[in-house]
């Protein structure tokens, strides 16, 4: 199942706005009707990772 998908430009956006996590929890409320907090917790601290310096670069070279 999808949960999130956009452009690698708004997957940027959305990682540096940090809004990523809130996007990744409204669809999947949306899809699945309901969130335990285990599953939000994995969400956030998995998205943290992409906050990252390295992730970053890495995302913004594979965007080139």
């Amino acid at each position: 199942m999808i949960i999130y998908e956009s452009t690698k430009q708004q997957f940027m956006d959305d990682v540096t706005e940090d809004t990523i996590a809130v996007k990744i929890h409204n669809q999947y409320v949306q899809k699945i009707g309901r969130v335990a907090m285990g599953e939000i917790n994995a969400t956030t601290n998995n998205v943290e990772k992409l906050d990252n310096p390295i992730y970053t670069g890495i995302i913004r070279l594979m965007s080139n």
